[in-house]
């Protein structure tokens, strides 16, 4: 009763219940186990590549040395576009200094030469993305909990633009889990959790028959379309 009293008065609707259900569905032991696994396949991923980078480049290192090469060929190529570009647009001595330092002395063209430079960027972004995709807390208790918990904040929050009271948390997860939380310490736990938009963001996903007809709808993250319909 407190639960609907609280939907009537928000106005929340038939669809605020459907994204309690939506979170608890995207929130089973199953989708714990299968997120912990791609976790650490991504982050065992990412070491690997790296692995094979050190192994790489110490093979070549006294026998053609890649770094080198790629090296020489990064300058020689700037330096050939440097050639061209003043025997096409240069006319008189100022010209020619703005392609001289767009070209010869531009900081970004010479970070290309530098092959470690160019794949520790490249691994760093894989790291970075490897972080904003994480959905879980590392050593947290109550996995399955916290997940729903934050999903329903997440989900009310980017669908309905409206923020969950801790006692309505409190209460949802009480009425499904059987389990009493602590009120003051619902929004702390859900700021542990990753703030990025791919984990936070929600929008709904309409299915249309031939005739363009809506004949379902899903609860997908930002960007996605592989969740399960709704």
């Amino acid at each position: 009763n407190k639960l609907l009293r609280y939907f009537q008065s928000e106005k929340l609707g038939i669809f605020g219940l459907i994204i309690i259900i939506t979170a608890f569905d995207k929130s089973t032991d199953y989708d714990i186990y299968n997120i912990e696994n791609e976790e650490n396949y991504k982050n065992n991923k990412t070491q690997k590549i790296y692995d094979n980078y050190i192994k790489f480049t110490n093979e070549t290192e006294d026998f053609f040395d890649f770094k080198s090469w790629f090296k020489d060929e990064i300058e020689l190529m700037t330096a050939n576009l440097y050639l061209s570009l003043r025997a096409m647009i240069v006319q008189n001595e100022k010209q020619r200094k703005i392609c001289e330092n767009l070209i010869l002395n531009n900081l970004d063209l010479k970070n290309l030469s530098d092959f470690d430079y160019i794949f520790n960027t490249y691994i760093d972004n894989i790291k970075q993305s490897n972080i904003n995709n994480k959905e879980l807390v590392d050593r947290e208790r109550d996995l399955k909990i916290n997940k729903f918990i934050r999903n329903l904040y997440n989900m009310f929050k980017s669908l309905k633009n409206h923020i969950l009271s801790s006692a309505i948390i409190c209460e949802i997860v009480s009425i499904i889990y059987d389990r009493q939380k602590d009120k003051g310490k619902i929004m702390d736990l859900i700021d542990k959790g990753n703030p990025h938009f791919t984990i936070t963001e929600y929008e709904k996903k309409y299915i249309r028959d031939q005739d363009h007809n809506i004949i379902a709808m899903e609860i997908v993250r930002y960007g996605l379309n592989n969740d399960s319909p709704t």
